[in-house]
């Protein structure tokens, strides 16, 4: 009976604690070092603009060698935090990327 209980107690708890192992969440409490600390990462941002995509923890310089100038940018102000939107339009599809600190950490 009691596997029973326990079972949603730990789902729930992997379910919570799974949020705080996100790329996003990790950048943004890391910034560069999210990409400098680990050397994997330094070789998955390079390999990632020499194809054209993006990743958590690169620069602005990188998004822009990645995917060139942004088609808008706005500066926001969230919680005490400056951040940078840039847009871009491909395809029919829009994308946000969002820079704290001149870091990728958000994707939208």
């Amino acid at each position: 009976m009691l596997k029973f209980y326990l079972l949603p107690v730990v789902v729930f708890f992997f379910l919570m604690c799974g949020c705080a192992f996100l790329p996003s969440y990790r950048v943004e409490k890391e910034g560069r070092a999210f990409i400098t600390d680990y050397p994997l990462n330094r070789i998955a941002v390079e390999k990632a603009v020499s194809e054209h995509r993006l990743m958590y923890g690169m620069t602005m310089e990188e998004v822009v060698k990645s995917w060139g100038n942004p088609d808008l940018e706005h500066e926001l102000i969230i919680n005490g935090k400056v951040y940078y939107s840039w847009l871009y339009r491909k395809n029919n599809l829009t994308r946000i990327l969002y820079f704290n600190r001149g870091i990728l950490v958000d994707i939208q």
